[in-house]
């Protein structure tokens, strides 16, 4: 039996594509996780594999001039435009594994300086690094999953086969001690699709630390000037815009209320990607002076672009699992509108706590935002509600609780 006053933990996060201080919800969540550990007295080493390869290549790399730099992209784009798609994504997919290994080569021996009693690992597309060092530690291991991992990435970028995916996925699952889930309805699919035992789930929900999010009055004068809502109704996203987070909802139902001269709301959406920059193309085309896009936005400042808005949206998410965003807007005790999707059940109560449109309907979000700014009272009651509820059960010290339980049977 694990002893709890054995309090050192290895925080391995293996993606390459993952560093600690990135902005979005990924960089948040492995943050606050790392502090609610921190906060029940755990000693914490984090393994970030961004973070790894970064400092390597700070030490070892030349620098090299811009020109020359965007003359090798150029190269490099050009050679992978002969390559056929299907193989080009079978090199990356045997890249990712062979990074992996060498992050292993990178990171042994401070692990195993540093001895850890057990491993909280965030899952990594291909990647089994925690299996192998539970393995020859010999201390406990788990694994966060989301379950839907390589179903997200293949939708984004492409994978070389989904079932090879999945299967390196279930056979870690499998190997770990305890799979980790973040919400009841996701531990149920998770169990499902890699053939676990339900004991052997855990779930933790996603949390925030209401220190984090602190705004500063002068900038959010600065910024309420600069984009012009004052008085405005502001519906807003914050976040990384992936395609699964359905900001192209929010466009369309942008679109709707433009349609119907709503000049007093505004749909403002923080964060950039290729996708935002696809989607802003879409605002000029239509001409939707209704729609803000702020670009990218230092992690720090997000607060202020919080202090923005009037209700938070979430445009769409997995099924099985709700965004850390959500629980941000409750912060600043905004009022969440979510697709009505299971997952949001687990925390959400319509009318009292948040809104629900139907999934994937732009129609329906266009309505809901309407009623809303039409009962500006009644949105106003439910963020505060919402953020009562956020207070007293998603603090990150909170969240980690049935680890540590775990540990301690």
């Amino acid at each position: 039996m694990f002893k709890t006053n054995n309090r050192r933990l290895l925080y391995l996060a293996p993606s390459l594509g993952l560093t600690l201080d990135q902005s979005g919800g990924a960089g948040t969540h492995m943050r606050g996780t790392i502090l609610g550990f921190q906060e029940n007295g755990f000693d914490v080493l984090p393994i970030i594999g961004g973070d790894v390869i970064k400092n390597t290549r700070t030490l070892n790399i030349t620098p090299t001039s811009n020109s020359k730099t965007s003359k090798q992209n150029v190269l490099r784009e050009r050679i992978k435009s002969f390559i056929p798609r299907r193989l080009r994504l079978f090199l990356r997919d045997l890249r990712t594994i062979w990074q992996e290994r060498k992050l292993q080569r990178l990171t042994y021996n401070q692990i195993f300086d540093y001895k850890p009693d057990f491993i909280y690992e965030r899952s990594g597309y291909l990647l089994s690094y925690g299996n192998r060092l539970s393995k020859k530690l010999k201390v406990p291991h788990f694994i966060e999953t989301d379950g839907c991992m390589v179903e997200i990435i293949s939708k984004d970028y492409g994978v070389f086969s989904e079932y090879i995916g999945n299967w390196i996925e279930k056979r870690k699952l499998k190997n770990a001690d305890f799979v980790v889930t973040m919400s009841k309805m996701g531990a149920s699919q998770v169990a499902r699709k890699f053939s676990l035992r339900a004991e052997n789930i855990l779930v933790k929900t996603l949390g925030v630390e209401f220190s984090n999010f602190k705004y500063d009055e002068a900038s959010f004068a600065q910024l309420l000037e600069k984009y012009s809502t004052k008085n405005k109704f502001v519906v807003g996203f914050a976040g990384a815009i992936s395609t699964y987070h359905g900001v192209k909802y929010l466009i369309e139902a942008a679109s709707f209320l433009h349609k119907k001269n709503c000049s007093e709301i505004i749909l403002m959406i923080v964060g950039w990607s290729k996708e935002g920059e696809r989607l802003k193309k879409i605002v000029e085309e239509k001409n939707l002076d209704n729609v803000i896009f702020t670009g990218r936005v230092n992690k720090k400042d997000i607060p202020n672009y919080y202090k923005l808005f009037t209700v938070g949206v979430i445009p769409n998410a997995e099924e099985n699992l709700y965004p850390i965003k959500v629980l941000e807007y409750g912060v600043f005790k905004l009022c969440p509108i979510v697709p009505d999707y299971p997952v949001f059940k687990d925390i959400i109560v319509e009318g009292e706590t948040g809104y629900y449109f139907q999934p994937q309907n732009s129609l329906s979000l266009s309505q809901i935002i309407l009623n809303l700014f039409n009962n500006q009272e009644g949105c106003n009651q439910a963020g505060q509600r919402w953020h009562a509820h956020v207070k007293e059960y998603f603090e990150w010290k909170n969240t980690v609780r049935p680890i540590i339980d775990a540990l301690s049977k």
